[in-house]
């Protein structure tokens, strides 16, 4: 948020450590303590610009956590405004390609790779973060576009040479809902 100083800036996050870092890099802007899967009725198109910086969504416990985290980045944004957010792509956690469609192996039905679980262990190896939740990027397209009629997948430059570069969500155009 400190790079728009010049802007009306509203954040959260669910630890007080970390809204009181957020508080003190970010004068003029509004920061609190919630949690991103809490319904806000206060907050209903509220906001041109909404997102869920550095993997937050990650962190939370099933997919249909995930699916209501969207629900409330999607409910945030203004009828004109945008969603961004940044996408940890489990091909690149992973090093390898995961497809979203797969072969049901020849049984009725179908079957789609929604994303997978992954752990990181930080340099020291004191801290782990363990089973954090990596949606495919077609999924959260797919979950994006039930809410705004614009979704695109966007990448990042890559950060080495030869790396893919990390892609990231734009929606926009926001669907009329019942």
């Amino acid at each position: 948020m400190r790079w728009f100083p010049q802007a009306r800036r509203t954040g959260f996050d669910i630890a007080p450590a970390m809204v009181e870092i957020a508080r003190s890099s970010n004068p003029g802007a509004k920061v609190i303590e919630a949690n991103f899967l809490d319904e806000r009725t206060d907050w209903i198109g509220k906001f041109d610009l909404v997102s869920c910086m550095w993997y937050a969504y990650c962190l939370v416990d099933t997919i249909a956590e995930l699916l209501r985290l969207i629900e409330n980045l999607s409910t945030w944004t203004s009828s004109g405004g945008r969603c961004f957010l940044p996408l940890a792509d489990p091909e690149l956690i992973a090093g390898q390609a995961l497809p979203y469609r797969l072969s049901s192996g020849g049984w009725p039905g179908a079957v789609t790779l929604d994303g997978i679980l992954w752990s990181y262990s930080e340099h020291d190896g004191e801290k782990v973060h363990s089973n954090l939740v990596a949606p495919h990027p077609d999924f959260m397209v797919e979950s994006f576009e039930k809410y705004f009629e614009d979704v695109t997948l966007i990448r990042y430059p890559p950060a080495f040479p030869g790396w893919t570069g990390r892609p990231a969500i734009v929606a926009r155009k926001k669907r009329v809902t019942a």
